[in-house]
C-alpha cells in the first residue's frame, strides 16, 4: 500500500524521515519528499500532478512526504485528498502530522471531521483508536468511510500524529537549547515507527 504523509513543516518532515529510515519502514530511495512553491495556482497544480503520479503503479516510491508551511494548509490538502482519494485506483494510507498549538484534540478533530463531511456528500471520518504519548503528543487513527444507502464502507485509514504544543517547543522543553537538527534527532529517539506510522 502507498503511504501519503502530510506534514506541517520542514522540521516535522525531518523528524518523520529520521524515524521511517531508522526503523527501516522504507529504504531512503523509496521516499519522495515534496515541497513546491510559487503562486497558489502553480502550487495546487504541482501538488495534483505529484500526488496523482505517486499513486500510479509505475511510481518507484512507496511513501510521499508532502511538506506544508502551516497547519491550515495541511488540513486544506487533507480535505482535498479525502475528496479525491475515493476515485483513486489504489487507496493510499494517509498519515498527517501537525501541532495542536494548545487546542484540545477533541475540538480540532471535530472541526476536521465536519469540514470533510461538508465538502463532499457521502464521506465521513470514523475514529478507531487514540493513544497518548505522555504529555508530548498523541496519535489518533480514523477510517475514511464512503457513506451510501446501504451503510458505510471503509476506504482507507488516516493516522494523525500530533504534538500538543509543537515539535520545536516540545523538543526544547525536553532537551534544552540545542541546535535544531540535534533536537529533531533527540525527539525522534523518543518514538518508534509504530507510534507515528500506524497504531
Amino acid at each position: 500500500m502507498k503511504n501519503l504523509y502530510l506534514v506541517e513543516g520542514l522540521h516535522d518532515s525531518k523528524f518523520l524521515y529520521r524515524i521511517l529510515t531508522r526503523d527501516a519502514v522504507f529504504n531512503p530511495n523509496e521516499i519522495r519528499i515534496f515541497n513546491n512553491s510559487g503562486s497558489r495556482t502553480l502550487k495546487r497544480d504541482g501538488e495534483t500532478r505529484e500526488i496523482r503520479s505517486f499513486l500510479e503503479s509505475w511510481s518507484p516510491y512507496s511513501a510521499l512526504v508532502k511538506e506544508e508551511t502551516s497547519k491550515k494548509t495541511v488540513l486544506q490538502l487533507l480535505n482535498s485528498v479525502c475528496i479525491n482519494v475515493t476515485m483513486a485506483k489504489e487507496m493510499p494510507k494517509l498519515v498527517v502530522l501537525f501541532d495542536h498549538d494548545r487546542k484540545t484534540p477533541h475540538a480540532e478533530f471535530s472541526g476536521i471531521r465536519n469540514t470533510i463531511k461538508s465538502s463532499k456528500k457521502g464521506i465521513d471520518l470514523v475514529q478507531v483508536l487514540t493513544t497518548k504519548h505522555g504529555d508530548i503528543a498523541h496519535s489518533s487513527t480514523y477510517e475514511l468511510h464512503k457513506v451510501g444507502r446501504r451503510g458505510t464502507v471503509p476506504i482507507t485509514q488516516i493516522h494523525f500524529f500530533c504534538f500538543y504544543l509543537s515539535l520545536e517547543k516540545a523538543a526544547k522543553r525536553e532537551f534544552g537549547s540545542l541546535p535544531i537538527p540535534n533536537l529533531i534527532n533527540k525527539m525522534a529517539e523518543l518514538f518508534n515507527a509504530k507510534d507515528v506510522f500506524s497504531p
